[in-house]
């Protein structure tokens, strides 16, 4: 297998070690990349520093980076390095050293180093962007925030929480019956904290003691050579609203933000759109910041009105430049007017794995979680995501694994007979007719060029006959179970576990990042499909629905014209709730 090329973040000493272990443990590293632009084109060890920081927010790099490493010891800027790179579409992986000693049941976040000798016990919780030193120790129930550095030789007791961008000093020891390490503490060399540490503020001696307020800015801004890393400022509050309806348009677009997944692209919402449905993605601008969101379009009957809806699936906001402190009342401003013209509502179900989505449309009508969804963390080494599946489980994936085979779709055949035994699927249910795609649909699902659809097929060893087939979509980092169905006389072998097996297999070794099992009917999260899913993995993602009512008199008028009730179900917008109805959008 081809290795991924990666850099690492910060060109000084620490940097160098980090060369060695990555290099050691097989990473192919391609540079360093430094905020002291004096240093770009030095050498280390025969790597090069290609650049700056703001260099990898450029395509030229993107395209050619599969992974990113930031050993910097400053919490805030290693944390505000990794998170910007995150949302520019980077992967940030783990990087544990062979002599760790890691329980399988200690929960990791993403870009968590962990260097020789480390000792993690059980029942441990690592969030995103940690470094813990050689030869220090973690108790059992603790949880390490966001950003925390525990430096080399520390001992951390049990049950305690190390709050976000904590610094612990060579040698400290946090006593077991602590509950609390403050934000943006330090914890001074060799000492021993016996009581709760507040936020902001220095501690150092034996037992620890409060030795001043710690000024959060001078601190992360002194004695390093990468300055701390800030989104450019706005200069000027112009801002422009934008529709997009060409898919050449669209599609630049979604190449320009980056994060996005299949559910926002232009090829999907033509795929997707009903007859009297107008595909549209709404490109906000503001200065650094561009926002794109994707809806249909859709007349009212009977009416001048018009509303607005998602695609099935999770869409909502994407973004790009949006800085963590995000004030969206000029974007608000412009939506609203935009949505002033006849329109009535808008719905929009929002997607688990793209960030900010709440902020964005903070205080523009209503989000409400609808339940979770499931997720495999494909970051995690291949045989701790089986580790966390039910034991049942793992007995009817090797059970079918004996008596089928998988292969994935490749002739018109194959095609024919996925989406033969799709529809077999549907009837055995009784699904509503929304859900029985033409052919033309899983055609150009097949064909598309903004997403790659991935059809596997059981295969009865013993028949030879294809007995069940699903299709997965892999956009960026992120796999999405899509369609599914199994033959009715072969149910018992439980084929479809075997394929969402094979393809979390496939997904791992081509790097991804999230896999995607999706919720229950309807999203939500206690029925008989949910548990289904349940059985692959226990992290699970809440999903939101988007709600927005513009014109309420109007609104109201159209829900009692329908003889409806405002408070008769969960239906959005009331005014188009169907009268049999087995899915809650």
């Amino acid at each position: 297998m081809q290795k991924k090329n990666g850099i690492i973040l910060g060109s000084g000493t620490y940097g160098e070690v980090f060369l060695t272990y990555l290099t050691e443990a097989g990473h192919n590293i391609i540079g360093f990349f430094d905020g002291n632009l004096n240093n770009i084109g030095k050498e280390i060890h025969g790597v090069k520093v290609l650049g700056s920081f703001n260099d990898l927010l450029t395509p030229e790099f993107k395209n050619k980076i599969d992974e990113v490493f930031c050993p910097i010891g400053n919490n805030d800027i290693r944390t505000s390095y990794l998170s910007q790179l995150n949302d520019y579409g980077y992967k940030t992986p783990n990087f544990i050293h062979s002599s760790v000693i890691l329980n399988k049941d200690v929960v990791l976040g993403k870009g968590v180093y962990l260097l020789p000798g480390v000792i993690i016990m059980p029942h441990t919780s690592i969030e995103d962007f940690v470094i813990i030193s050689m030869g220090s120790k973690i108790a059992h129930h603790t949880i390490l925030e966001n950003g925390v550095f525990v430096s080399t030789g520390v001992n951390v007791g049990a049950n305690i929480v190390l709050k976000s961008k904590s610094f612990l000093g060579i040698s400290s020891t946090i006593m077991t019956g602590v509950e609390v390490i403050g934000e943006n503490s330090v914890i001074g060399c060799g000492a021993v904290v016996i009581k709760n540490v507040e936020d902001n503020i220095i501690v150092a001696g034996v037992p620890a003691k409060k030795l001043r307020d710690l000024d959060v800015e001078k601190h992360y801004n002194s004695g390093y050579q990468i300055n701390k890393p800030k989104l450019k400022q706005q200069v000027s509050n112009e801002c422009s609203l934008e529709e997009v309806y060409e898919k050449n348009k669209w599609d630049s677009i979604l190449h320009d933000i980056g994060k996005y997944d299949f559910y926002h692209t232009y090829d999907y919402h033509a795929l997707s759109k009903s007859k009297n449905e107008t595909p549209v993605l709404l490109k906000y601008v503001e200065n650094d910041i561009i926002i794109g969101i994707p809806l249909l379009i859709r007349s009212i009957a009977n009416t001048n009105y018009k509303d607005a809806t998602s695609v099935y699936g999770y869409a909502g906001p994407i973004s790009k430049g949006l800085p963590a402190n995000f004030d969206n009342s000029n974007f608000q401003k412009k939506i609203t007017e935009y949505f002033a013209n006849n329109f009535i509502s808008v719905f929009s179900r929002l997607n688990p794995y793209i960030p900010k989505q709440c902020s964005i449309l903070s205080n523009i009508g209503t989000i409400c979680p609808q339940g979770n969804v499931v997720n495999i963390d494909l970051m995690l080494d291949t045989d701790l995501q089986r580790r966390n599946f039910r034991r049942r489980l793992k007995t009817h994936i090797n059970r079918a694994r004996r008596l089928c085979s998988v292969k994935k779709a490749t002739t018109n055949k194959d095609l024919q007979d996925f989406i033969d035994i799709y529809y077999e699927n549907m009837n055995r249910v009784s699904a509503k007719e929304s859900y029985y795609f033409d052919k033309a649909y899983f055609e150009n699902m097949n064909n598309s060029d903004s997403f790659d659809s991935q059809i596997l097929l059981a295969i009865d060893n013993n028949t030879g006959k294809t007995i069940a087939a699903s299709q997965f979509i892999i956009t960026n980092s992120i796999v999405q179970y899509h369609l599914s169905g199994t033959k009715k006389d072969f149910l018992h072998l439980t084929p479809t576990k075997l394929l969402i097996d094979e393809m979390r297999l496939i997904a791992s070794e081509k790097g991804l990042v999230c896999f995607n099992l999706g919720g229950g009917l309807g999203g939500r999260d206690n029925d008989s499909l949910f548990d289904f899913k349940a059985s692959f993995s226990k992290d699970f993602k809440q999903f939101n629905l988007w709600k927005w009512i513009i014109d309420e008199k109007v609104y109201g008028e159209l829900v009692l014209q329908r003889g409806r009730k405002n408070k008769e179900n969960n239906y959005f917008p009331l005014y188009r709730s169907p009268d049999d109805i087995n899915i809650n959008p």
